[in-house]
């Protein structure tokens, strides 16, 4: 099931390869996406993507054995704890806490406290499977230095808006979001982290990956 679906991927990166734009210019910044069903797994792929970097649509899908996520467990015991906060808080003293423990700051995305809680969250509601989508902003070491900390900071703000932008971020009605997003700041805060909860079947592999090549259009059309 898993070799099919990873194939009939391939074929739509073909048709994404054959029908591309014009490479972005290697004066802006670029952006690399690794795909897979785990967290794990669509970070290998990132670091194949990293070899060929500079392409307009430089997405690398994870072709290995099938890999888990595993949490640390002091970001587990976060989650317990606030799930055991928010319980004896009122609405608004929640919304309060939310904003101050679950956000980045700069974006605005879930940060890694925020994003494994509602993981958890979509889990207790029977979410069993879905696409793990990493992108990385291409060179920011050199970008650093070219632009300053502070030019650098605009794009990755401005990266993270056009994602929450594009996608459905929070849930609406009592529906489950359609994207969760995570901006990860484990190095140099340029990785952004989606999950897509869907089955992993022929039709939503197509839906990722044109989202993929969407949001990456975005992002070059704001450059």
């Amino acid at each position: 099931m898993a070799g099919d679906i990873i194939k009939e991927w391939s074929t739509v990166l073909e048709d994404l390869y054959n029908n591309k734009p014009k490479n972005p210019s290697k004066k802006k910044i670029t952006v690399s996406c690794g795909l897979g069903f785990s967290f794990e797994e669509a970070s290998r792929a990132m670091q194949r993507a990293k070899n060929k970097k500079h392409i307009h649509y430089n997405i690398q899908i994870y072709k290995g054995p099938r890999l888990k996520s595993k949490f640390p467990e002091r970001f587990k015991q976060k989650v317990r704890d606030y799930f055991k906060l928010s319980k004896q808080l009122s609405k608004k003293q929640k919304e309060i806490l939310e904003n101050l423990v679950l956000y980045d700051y700069l974006t605005g995305m879930y940060n890694k406290t925020g994003y494994i809680l509602r993981l958890e969250e979509l889990k207790l509601k029977g979410v069993k499977e879905g696409y793990y989508i990493l992108f990385d902003l291409d060179d920011l070491h050199y970008w650093n230095k070219k632009l300053g900390y502070a030019g650098v900071d605009k794009f990755i703000e401005s990266f993270g808006n056009e994602l929450l932008n594009n996608i459905r971020h929070e849930t609406i009605e009592g529906r489950m979001p359609d994207i969760l997003g995570h901006r990860l700041n484990e190095s140099a805060g340029d990785e952004f982290l989606l999950f897509i909860p869907l089955k992993h079947n022929k039709e939503n592999s197509e839906i990722v990956m044109k989202l993929i090549k969407r949001l990456i259009d975005k992002v070059y059309s704001k450059r």
